[in-house]
């Protein structure tokens, strides 16, 4: 693949139909991504707990920081295919 520039400008309504859609770059599917992210924060939402004392409580505060981690790496690959303004 080049590294040539390329602009589109559509007026109206443009319809693309595909079975299958890859957003991103060769290697990194944007989609992708955000399906691992939601999944991710779906997981850690549903263990949480509304326990009385501290908000948020010290063991939600502890998994919501492990949590952290894979998600600095999904922002990683998706900040290695963005344009930078």
């Amino acid at each position: 693949m080049d590294n040539a520039e390329h602009y589109e400008r559509i007026q109206g309504i443009r319809r693309s139909l595909a079975p299958k859609t890859w957003l991103g770059s060769e290697s990194v599917n944007v989609l992708q991504i955000l399906c691992d992210l939601v999944e991710q924060m779906n997981t850690q939402l549903a263990a949480h707990t509304h326990v009385p004392g501290p908000t948020p409580s010290p063991a939600d505060a502890a998994e919501f920081g492990k949590a952290a981690e894979p998600t600095k790496k999904l922002w990683s690959k998706l900040n290695s295919i963005c344009l930078q303004q």
